[in-house]
């Protein structure tokens, strides 16, 4: 539950550094356009998820956790919201499909893993 929090009080940071960027020069910097695409991808949204891939985000995009997307997208893993589709789109882009975390643990192990 804490890392939950913390990640989300990271993704607050993050969006608000996205904007307060793009008001500057209309530019989002690389590292929050990374990071925005992993959220996509957490949050199984799939026309964003192809957007960012179609725009050269790398498929094993990781977070500042060490996270992949592929495991950003297993952790936000729900069946009525596409996550499948999502890993498979990861998949076809080249996505490691062995990538790990920091704890050395794969998509696969965090999807069995979670109830």
């Amino acid at each position: 539950m804490r890392l939950c929090r913390l990640a989300a009080t990271a993704a607050i940071v993050v969006l608000c550094f996205a904007a307060f960027a793009k008001a500057q020069n209309g530019n989002v910097p690389d590292w929050i356009q990374r990071e925005m695409f992993l959220r996509a991808c957490e949050n199984a949204d799939i026309g964003k998820v192809k957007a960012y891939l179609a725009a050269g985000i790398s498929p094993n995009s990781r977070d500042i956790f060490g996270q992949p997307a592929i495991i950003r997208a297993a952790l936000g893993f729900n069946v009525f919201r596409n996550t499948p589709e999502v890993i498979r789109l990861l998949l076809q882009a080249g996505a490691d499909v062995n990538a790990t975390n920091e704890f050395g643990s794969t998509a696969l192990f965090i999807t069995v893993h979670d109830p």
